[in-house]
């Protein structure tokens, strides 16, 4: 019964467990028939190109994820690992890419080796989203962009670049010759230095030469090299338009010439000058002034017209086309002496007041002529003769200019030779005739004694030159002209002071001339400061009327009039009259000039 009892047992537990089982497997039955009913919603993966992942090439850095698109995204690992210098030439790089489709996606379906991978051989098991994609060694690749961007022509006052525009293949860097400060110069050729660096993956093994291109330039560069040498043409000027060209004025007599132009934003310039000045500019002389221009950075005499230039005060400025060599002729300078006209007229000469020989006063009448405005000075006696005579060389008076105080040490016959001079520097006719001929230089040495032969000098009709004053021109022009207006008994005045340099108030010494007040006509110095010599013998009055009168026929003694620094006022009145020998040459003695 026992064994009946457990026989039972046996069977009632083994339905008991086989009815468990079933159950089981009921439950498998239906987790399966859900799965697969999910996978009926799902749409399987089709996308088959992966994108994101590409061959790996020397140097580069490789990719954790690939690009995600609709379907899924996936992540990326590689064997062997790559270093922290990227991929290794030469290395077979495996990329193991695991995908995770998006909400709406499944692999399931998926066939095996469905999945592709640019550059790679990929394969993958059915169901699976893991792809092994197994690409070639990796490799570089030779740069073959020619074409080099972001340099251009240099343009005068651009700003120069310092660095191409990279492209996926090479940077660059940019170095100028010559070298930029700040922007572009004009009218300057450029060379540009660029420096190539290539990115991953491409090298400049195996470039030519002179691959490389820049616009508008030659571009050179050796085999195998990104050193390139970009050559351009030079940058453009403008044209000089400034056409009055400062800082040249016309020649003065005593005036420093200059040697540069004022410059001016478009040029500088040189001027030398011809005939070759020495020092200062002469009297008389007509100067031609030749300008040679340079033309600053960013300007050209390039489309300069003919005598586009001008000069204040030239008579005529002339230049070429294109050129910056200008010549400019200017006005003669002005005479040595200047000379104030004398108007014609008559007067009474002499002095009943006065010493014997100024009697009797006798009415003699002029003709016009032309007077110096001052005595002969030291600068104008230099300026003739070359030398300087004079015994007061240095310490003049407070104020005034040496070489302005009046010559003196010259004798009559020295007068002559200057007078003579000057006329023939000035272009006149010599007025003074010695053994037949009015050129000083045949005349000899001027004597030191009295001489017949130069005493026998005559006045040349018609001449136009220099000469000394006759005493009735030098006394006439003193007392003021025609009529002489107020009589007075100084040139000009009748206080001395104020028109006379003597020995009250000379401090024993020649002064500038023109210092003093003029007479009436605006002559100077015609009372006191030196002695001026005359024209003409010295000889007794007549009594009657005279015409144009030159003094007596003959003697041994020219005339002397007006006075000077050491003499009291008495001897510098208009009408005292002394003479001294002609060879005579006195600290005392000056002279002024007349010319018809």
């Amino acid at each position: 019964m026992r064994k009946n009892l457990f026989i039972a047992l046996a069977v009632l537990t083994g339905l008991v467990i086989s009815m468990t089982a079933c159950d089981r497997l009921g439950d498998i039955d239906a987790l399966e028939h859900k799965a697969l009913k999910d996978n009926l919603r799902l749409t399987t993966v089709n996308i088959a190109a992966i994108q994101g992942v590409t061959a790996p090439t020397t140097g580069g850095i490789p990719v954790r994820n690939i690009v995600a698109n609709d379907q899924y995204t996936g992540t990326v690992t590689w064997l062997p690992a790559p270093g922290s210098t990227g991929f290794t030439y030469g290395t077979r790089y495996t990329a193991t890419i695991t995908l995770t489709p998006k909400d709406g996606y499944t692999l399931h379906t998926v066939k095996a080796n469905f999945f592709t991978v640019t550059g790679a051989t990929a394969t993958n098991s059915a169901n699976s989203g893991v792809i092994k994609a197994v690409f070639p060694p990796a490799t570089i690749s030779a740069i073959n962009i020619a074409a080099i961007q972001g340099l251009t022509v240099p343009v005068t006052g651009q700003t120069p670049v310092t660095r191409i525009t990279e492209n996926a293949q090479y940077t660059g860097t940019v170095t100028w010759s010559p070298t930029v400060s700040g922007t572009f110069s004009s009218a300057t050729q450029y060379t540009a230095t660029i420096t190539l660096t290539p990115k991953t993956g491409y090298t400049l093994q195996g470039v030519v030469a002179n691959f490389f291109t820049v616009a508008g330039a030659t571009a050179t560069n050796s085999v195998n090299s990104g050193v390139i040498t970009v050559v351009f043409p030079p940058t453009a000027s403008t044209v000089i338009n400034i056409a009055a060209i400062q800082g040249v004025t016309a020649p003065v007599t005593g005036g420093t010439p200059v040697t540069s132009i004022t410059e001016n934003a478009q040029y500088t310039g040189t001027v030398t000058w011809s005939p070759t000045v020495s020092g200062t500019f002469v009297f008389y002389t007509q100067y031609t002034a030749t300008i040679t221009l340079t033309a600053k950075t960013g300007y050209t005499l390039q489309g300069v017209t003919a005598n586009f230039f001008t000069f204040a005060g030239a008579d005529s400025v002339t230049n070429s086309a294109n050129s910056g060599v200008i010549r400019a002729v200017f006005p003669t300078t002005a005479r040595l002496v200047e000379m104030i006209q004398i108007p014609g007229g008559s007067f009474e000469m002499g002095s009943d007041s006065g010493e014997s020989d100024e009697k009797p006063v006798h009415t003699v009448t002029l003709s016009g002529f032309y007077m110096g405005k001052y005595e002969v000075t030291q600068e104008q006696w230099t300026a003739v003769m070359g030398n300087n005579p004079s015994y007061f060389t240095s310490s003049p008076a407070s104020g005034e200019v040496q070489n302005k105080r009046p010559v003196e040490q010259v004798s009559w016959y020295d007068a002559l030779v200057f007078c003579n001079k000057l006329s023939m520097r000035e272009g006149l006719s010599p007025a003074y005739r010695i053994s037949g001929s009015t050129d000083p230089s045949d005349w000899g040495t001027v004597p030191k004694s009295s001489n017949s032969t130069w005493n026998a000098v005559v006045i040349v009709a018609g001449s136009t030159g220099y000469r000394l004053p006759t005493e009735a021109q030098w006394e006439y022009a003193a007392r003021g002209g025609n009529g002489s207006p107020g009589n007075y008994t100084y040139s000009g005045s009748n206080t001395v002071g104020g028109v006379a340099w003597y020995s009250d108030n000379s401090g024993n010494k020649t002064h500038e001339v023109g210092k003093k007040a003029p007479n009436g006509l605006g002559l100077y110095d015609m009372s006191g400061n030196v002695w001026e010599w005359c024209w003409g013998w010295y000889g007794s009055y007549p009594s009657g009327t005279q015409t144009n009168p030159e003094g007596a026929d003959s003697g041994s003694y020219p005339v002397i009039r007006g006075g000077c620094w050491e003499d009291p006022a008495v001897n510098t009145r208009s009408a005292i009259r002394v003479s001294r020998i002609p060879d005579y040459g006195s600290y005392h003695f000056g002279f002024r000039l007349v010319r018809p």
